[in-house]
């Protein structure tokens, strides 16, 4: 199996590497001693939970431990959702996962899905890439110097399964009394029961690897945010209104200016992607799918009779 890809800053290990927005943990006032001190614990805490494993090229790359200071705890978080495409809530998910997690002393992972079979729908319109890349993006622009690992969803179960047996052996499981797994929810359509097999899976790993250890599993469900207009942002409404742009002839101009907004720089290749599948479909049968959510059959299936 290859080794996932840690996304950070090249100075994740200075000191604002972990960064905290949180009120509770703000500091005001304290004198250039105080602050030297805390930066002088904040180094050594780093250089003693980093391990040095040896990657594909032969070099070197740190990773934090995901345990705390006393090697007794071990923490995971993970997110999972097929974002096609992202929005706002899903953002906010997110970002409150990877602030969570670093704040913990631990690497969480976005596990990015698709439709049934990987196949590219007027439902699942994104390709992995174009949401990894724009998650990315976002995420370093908010949270600097942030670590997380961006996956592609196989088998979601195997997956997180995986992320925890990697994570755990990587450390001394002697040492670990407590283990916490923690699924983070985001997004209106987010439907957390239909997953929660994949938090059995992953308790039940942690069970085999280390079985002294308690085990502590959870939800946390990230409340969607509202746009302007006082609605939750939609995955549905923006693949819809890019389909309504192909039918009244308006195109990418005619795409409502919040989206272009929100995805910036990717916003033209999202709103490309998204009509992807629509490539041979009529304009009836896209109609359909605006009025109805029915997906049409694909180009292929209507070749082959």
């Amino acid at each position: 199996m290859s080794q996932p890809i840690v996304y950070d800053e090249p100075y994740l290990f200075k000191t604002s590497s972990l960064p905290i927005d949180n009120k509770l943990h703000r500091r005001e006032g304290i004198s250039n001693e105080q602050r030297d001190i805390k930066i002088s614990q904040l180094e050594q805490f780093i250089s003693d939970n980093m391990i040095i494993t040896e990657n594909e090229d032969g070099g070197n790359e740190a990773e934090i431990i995901t345990q705390d200071n006393s090697n007794v705890n071990a923490k995971f978080f993970y997110f999972i959702g097929r974002l096609n495409p992202p929005h706002n809530g899903h953002l906010k998910a997110l970002e409150t996962l990877v602030r969570m997690a670093n704040e913990q002393y631990s690497i969480p992972l976005i596990l990015l899905g698709s439709g049934p079979g990987g196949e590219r729908t007027m439902d699942n319109p994104i390709t992995f890439e174009t949401k990894e890349q724009f998650i990315d993006r976002v995420l370093k622009e908010k949270i600097p110097g942030s670590r997380y690992i961006i996956q592609k969803m196989t088998n979601p179960a195997q997956n997180i399964a995986n992320y925890i047996k990697e994570g755990l052996g990587l450390r001394d499981e002697s040492n670990i009394k407590n283990i916490t797994i923690t699924h983070i929810a985001g997004g209106k359509d987010e439907d957390t029961t239909k997953l929660a097999f994949a938090l059995k899976s992953a308790e039940k790993t942690a069970r085999e690897i280390v079985p002294e250890a308690d085990i502590e599993t959870g939800v946390e469900a990230i409340e969607a945010e509202t746009t302007n207009s006082g609605v939750a942002m939609s995955a549905t409404k923006v693949r819809k209104d890019a389909y309504r742009t192909v039918l009244n002839g308006t195109g990418f101009d005619g795409w409502p200016e919040q989206y272009k907004e929100f995805y910036g720089s990717n916003a033209r290749q999202i709103y490309d992607e998204i009509l992807s599948p629509i490539k041979g479909l009529s304009n009836e049968e896209i109609q359909n799918y605006i009025d109805n959510g029915i997906l049409p059959k694909s180009v292929g299936q209507k070749r082959k009779k």
